[in-house]
């Protein structure tokens, strides 16, 4: 996995991981969660930027990296492609975020 961001200001970088688990929750960052965990370092301003894999595929939004003062070794969380278009699609077509009663197979 390729993380993609502009941490501290300082202009576009990358950083390469891989993924440690899917799925994961229970980390405190939102109410609804389903992460995509990597050892990618996520610094902060990385986040909103793209996680991909190595044939260049969206596979996640980074958005959340946890460590000793926001440093490495620590782990990075990704928001999964598929939840964040659902977002987009409910945003588009709503003008919101319609949660567990928007439209079936949501």
């Amino acid at each position: 996995m390729l993380a993609i961001g502009n941490p501290f200001l300082i202009g576009q970088t990358v950083t390469a991981g891989i993924v440690g688990g899917l799925h994961r929750s229970n980390i405190g960052i939102e109410a609804q969660e389903d992460f995509i965990q990597t050892d990618a370092a996520i610094y902060p301003g990385n986040s909103g930027g793209a996680l991909v894999n190595l044939r260049g595929e969206l596979v996640g939004i980074n958005t959340a990296f946890i460590g000793a003062s926001n440093s490495n070794p620590g782990v990075g969380f990704a928001i999964p492609a598929n939840m964040a278009r659902n977002i987009v699609d409910q945003i588009l077509e709503f003008g919101e975020v319609r949660r567990g009663g928007a439209k079936a197979g949501r």
